[in-house]
C-alpha cells in the first residue's frame, strides 16, 4: 500500500514504530535462544544465530529491497 496517503509525521511515526518492533523481535528471539540452548556455549550461539538467521531471511524475501521476490501474500508489511 502506498505510504503517500499518511500525513509525513504519521508516516514517519509508523516507519520508527515498524523499526523499533523489529528490533524488539530480534531481541526476543536472542533472549528465547538463550534460554533454549542446554550449555553456555549453546546458548551463546543459538542467542546470536537465531536473531542473525531470521534478519538474513528477511532481508532475502520480506525487505522492500528484497533479493527474492514473494507474492504479495508472503510479505504482511
Amino acid at each position: 500500500m502506498p505510504s503517500h496517503r499518511l500525513p509525513p509525521a504519521i508516516h514517519a511515526l509508523n516507519e520508527a514504530l515498524a523499526f523499533f518492533l523489529k528490533l524488539a523481535m530480534l531481541v526476543a528471539l536472542g533472549a528465547w535462544g538463550a534460554k533454549a540452548g542446554w550449555s553456555f556455549v549453546s546458548s551463546l550461539l543459538l542467542a546470536v544465530a537465531i536473531p542473525l538467521a531470521t534478519a538474513f531471511a528477511w532481508g532475502m524475501f520480506a525487505a522492500p529491497k528484497a533479493r527474492v521476490a514473494l507474492p504479495a501474500a508472503g510479505v504482511v508489511e
